[in-house]
């Protein structure tokens, strides 16, 4: 379970390290397509900066995946729609994912350069102040206009 949101994570204010380049999502997702067998997989643009999104194919339903675009935190949906998921808990890729230990060599903090996979439950948890203080003050003078409810809604915002 997540203690802290990182600095960064919004993508406002002072953003640690690079962040996750486009062409790495697209290799875990192809890499996942491979191994689970999906039929199919496309990268869906979006108008936001924070978060990559994709859509796998499987026996006529979708499985969406999210990665925020400053560290690798990886959350799937059964749907999505105009920003709005509907996280759920796939066990057996999460599991996958944990063991792929691939490191990002361009984030710098140590806890957060391997893929993390955060559950509904990490998702939908409440913010607190403990939650969001390591957050730059960019970031939360962003929050307290957007006011945000949910850990899923700082790390995949829809802010501009």
């Amino acid at each position: 379970m997540m203690q802290r949101l990182p600095k960064g994570i919004t993508g406002f204010g002072d953003i640690v390290g690079s962040g996750i380049e486009e062409i790495e999502f697209k290799q875990l997702c192809f890499h996942l397509q491979n191994s689970f067998g999906f039929r199919g997989f496309d990268v869906i643009k979006t108008i936001h900066e924070s978060y990559y999104l994709g859509k796998f194919l499987s026996d006529n339903e979708y499985l969406f995946i999210l990665m925020n675009r400053y560290y690798p935190f990886i959350s799937f949906a059964n749907s999505y729609v105009y920003g709005n998921a509907n996280f759920v808990d796939y066990t057996d890729i999460s599991d996958y994912i944990s063991k792929m230990n691939y490191r990002f060599a361009k984030i710098l903090e140590n806890e957060a350069d391997y893929y993390k996979v955060l559950s509904k439950l990490d998702l939908n948890r409440e913010l607190n102040k403990e939650l969001i203080s390591e957050l730059n003050p960019v970031e939360l003078g962003v929050m307290k206009y957007w006011r945000p409810q949910l850990v899923s809604d700082v790390i995949y915002n829809n802010w501009d």
